[in-house]
């Protein structure tokens, strides 16, 4: 993976730990959440920016919301130290949601038809998560993938996870998985 990072909530309050380039400093972070918690988890593979904790989801569009992404967006990239996704956050994002933590459907609907294939996925603050273009990517055992790597790995010894990466997974601890340990488990 070119960086891992995932977001929960603790106490109504939004927890984004990322910059993860090796899979132990990693696993220690994420084995802290308690397991009753909904987390977005996204392990990166670059495509534009550098490796670097600026470009590992996910992005805090404000205190209370946050989002990974998938795919790659088609937009003027300034500084080319950054990924498309870092620049879609300063310059579409943030502007236009501010503090708003709550997603309207019709939001949800409207970056749909303007971020074609590419998928994201939002947490905010209260637990409540939000998917962009859920149809393309599919939930497996109360996980929802942005796409299908993750299964084509039986066992991996060592960083990267290659596989179980990508894109960003949405997971709830209340599902039919034993743990979310256990998900992380199986990508080894």
């Amino acid at each position: 993976s070119d960086g891992a990072g995932f977001a929960w909530v603790k106490n109504g309050k939004l927890i984004v730990e990322k910059g993860f380039f090796d899979f132990p400093s990693f696993l220690e972070e994420y084995n802290k959440i308690p397991d009753n918690k909904t987390i977005l988890l996204h392990f990166r593979a670059t495509s534009r920016g550098a490796r670097s904790l600026e470009n590992c989801h996910p992005f805090n569009v404000n205190n209370g919301l946050c989002f990974a992404h998938n795919g790659t967006f088609s937009i003027p990239i300034p500084n080319h130290l950054h990924s498309d996704t870092f620049h879609f956050n300063e310059e579409y994002l943030k502007p236009t949601i501010g503090k708003f933590t709550n997603l309207k459907l019709s939001f949800v609907k409207i970056l749909e038809s303007a971020v074609g294939s590419n998928k994201m996925a939002f947490l905010n603050n209260q637990e409540k998560y939000y998917i962009v273009n859920e149809a393309q990517g599919h939930w497996d055992k109360g996980i929802w993938y942005s796409n299908s790597s993750y299964a084509r790995i039986n066992h991996v010894t060592h960083w990267p996870l290659g596989g179980c990466g990508g894109g960003e997974e949405y997971y709830n601890k209340n599902n039919s998985v034993d743990s979310c340990r256990d998900w992380v488990q199986e990508c080894l």
